[in-house]
């Protein structure tokens, strides 16, 4: 066995964790389906004439920038929902996730850390949050009803768990819609939200 090859895998994997501790994983649903983005970076469905293409930034020292974009490849109109799940690079038994209805953001908490989750599409804000456990996600479980794509609703969830949030859109034929989706890193929960509105007003035109 080359040990040397060894250490340099898990020494790039360690540096990955340090760097991204949430894994952001987008799916597009369409009449009951779920087509989801594997490798975080684009996905054509050639079934369904659609497209995602993935972009990633890092705006600030503590922000990440996701901007997701949706093609619509066919000759009329398209109705489905954005996905966007989130989960912990290493998951342990101590980090807790969970909903805030009050602040509309989902918070995930790890090793003295907090991330603040958020997103937008197309102007419209987060429309359906959830957090389930892991495995749930990618089964029928995920779903209250998964024809009408509607995710089955958890509000917070400790230990192996995901974020998930759900957007509407309607994209016209042979037109490319924008999503924008962030993760904010600190340790202090009024710091995270301040920057969220920083954002939403410099990224997005859109105001809390």
């Amino acid at each position: 066995m080359n040990t040397n090859l060894f250490f340099d895998v898990e020494d790039k994997i360690q540096k990955y964790v340090e760097r991204e501790p949430l894994v952001t994983t987008p799916c597009l649903w369409l009449a009951g389906k779920a087509y989801w983005v594997n490798n975080n970076f684009e996905r054509l469905i050639i079934k369904e004439g659609l497209s995602i293409k993935i972009k990633q930034e890092h705006i600030h020292s503590k922000i990440r920038l996701s901007d997701m974009y949706i093609t619509n490849h066919n000759d009329c109109r398209k109705e489905l929902k954005l996905i966007v799940m989130h989960q912990y690079a290493v998951a342990s038994n101590d980090h807790f996730t969970f909903v805030s209805p009050t602040d509309k953001v989902i918070f995930h908490f790890a090793n003295s850390q907090v991330f603040l989750v958020n997103g937008v599409a197309s102007r419209e804000k987060i429309q359906q949050s959830t957090v389930q456990p892991v495995w749930n996600v990618k089964t029928d479980n995920l779903w209250s009803c998964r024809e009408n794509g509607h995710l089955k609703y958890q509000p917070m969830a400790k230990g192996l768990a995901a974020s998930l949030y759900s957007i509407q859109l309607s994209i016209p034929a042979c037109k490319t819609v924008k999503s924008s989706n962030w993760v904010i890193q600190g340790s202090a929960k009024d710091e995270l939200l301040e920057l969220n509105k920083a954002v939403l007003k410099k990224h997005t035109s859109i105001s809390i």
